[in-house]
């Protein structure tokens, strides 16, 4: 009987598959039990009662991510070897140390550029001003990102063009 190999995209993909199902039958319950159960301080809103455990599953995906993500790096920092940094003539070490720090750039930019002026959220005011900052950030790091990665699409797409025209 020969033993089936295990492949790394089968074991991600049943991961993948998964955390759909978990967040699918999560999502499911939070919105079919106890959806419209009144908010003991102000009635007029909605205190589902899965919210703890949407948000216990929701912080949980997100260390899983994060710890996934950490692995990754130090999987890949210990197998980069000296030879691996230019691949068919192209600088991938180079190419990925400055993606990196573009991203932690544009992040760093983003906070220091971001707002804490407090604002009204449903009639009360939030004045946390690191969370503020911190949502900042994220929205202008994302748009940011956005339009460099456009940018830099028209930029090849125009350069290809003009190589081809040329020859």
């Amino acid at each position: 009987m020969r033993k089936r190999k295990w492949m790394p995209e089968s074991g991600s993909q049943r991961v993948l598959f998964f955390i759909v199902a978990i967040t699918a039958v999560v999502f499911a319950a939070y919105y079919l039990f106890g959806f419209n159960h009144p908010y003991a301080e102000d009635p007029d809103f909605n205190e589902p009662r899965l919210t703890n455990v949407l948000l216990g599953l929701m912080a949980a995906v997100g260390i899983f991510a994060i710890a996934t993500l950490v692995w990754a790096i130090i999987v890949a920092v210990r197998r980069r070897k000296q030879q691996d940094r230019v691949v068919n003539r192209v600088p991938v070490a180079l190419i990925s140390s400055v993606v990196v720090a573009a991203t932690v750039g544009i992040l760093v930019i983003a906070f220091l550029i971001g707002s804490s002026q407090g604002v009204e959220v449903n009639g009360k005011q939030y004045d946390d001003a690191l969370g503020l900052r911190i949502a900042d950030m994220f929205v202008i790091a994302s748009v940011a990102m956005i339009v460099l990665a456009v940018g830099l699409v028209a930029f090849a797409s125009i350069k290809s063009y003009l190589n081809k025209r040329s020859k």
